[in-house]
């Protein structure tokens, strides 16, 4: 008896200012073995980030060339927004220069749009998804000190800013203009919030959280 393997469910995003190839790609999507997807389009930079920012992608296509604008612009905005989804850029002309901007701004591979209907689609799929899983073993403790420290308010942060720098309670009640007690009920939330015993915990912590950096292929 065959026992068919699972599909793993993908909810994707195709960003293309061209219809036909953002269709033609969706449609060679859903002919791919082992996978799912739930597809979703878009044609401009602005409308893409805030589906991001609203929804849990597991992977995206971005195309080169955007208008005026190109995706390396829209892979570095992901990446700034703290998003390690894995991301693959397509376009209609092969470029070594684009391929290598686009990487290095995060895009896990770079592949042509004349290969889309071919078996290299599965084979992009199949490598970006393991590269980003790859990091993101990797990253375990900066991910995990990153989420800690994303759950202090702006105010928060910023007196953690200070604390790293090495100033006392009352140096940043100075700089900041309040009471010294406020300082130190900021110091005393954000132990609580990430689980700190001390200070010294809280600082090792945030320095964790700077060294989370996005996938790259």
């Amino acid at each position: 008896m065959n026992i068919m393997a699972p599909t793993q469910q993908l909810t994707t995003l195709i960003l293309d200012d061209d219809d036909d190839h953002a269709r033609l790609l969706e449609i060679s999507l859903s002919r791919l073995s082992d996978f799912s997807f739930q597809t979703h389009k878009c044609s401009n930079i602005q409308r893409a980030i805030e589906l991001i920012q609203s929804s849990d992608f597991d992977l995206l296509f971005v195309d080169y060339r955007l208008g005026g604008d190109t995706g390396e612009s829209f892979v570095s905005m992901v990446r700034q927004l703290g998003q390690d989804v894995p991301i693959i850029c397509i376009t209609a002309v092969g470029d070594h220069y684009a391929a290598a901007d686009v990487t290095r701004a995060g895009a896990q591979r770079f592949m042509l749009k004349s290969d889309i209907q071919s078996p290299l689609l599965k084979t992009m799929i199949q490598e970006s998804l393991a590269a980003v899983e790859q990091t993101r073993t990797l990253m375990a403790p900066q991910l995990e000190a990153r989420e800690l420290i994303n759950r202090l308010t702006p105010r928060e942060k910023e007196v953690l800013e200070l604390i790293v720098q090495g100033l006392l309670s009352k140096q940043i009640a100075l700089k900041l203009g309040c009471a010294e007690g406020t300082i130190k009920l900021h110091r005393s939330r954000m132990l609580d919030k990430t689980g700190s015993q001390t200070t010294g915990e809280l600082v090792r912590i945030s320095m964790l959280a700077r060294e989370f950096s996005s996938p790259q292929s």
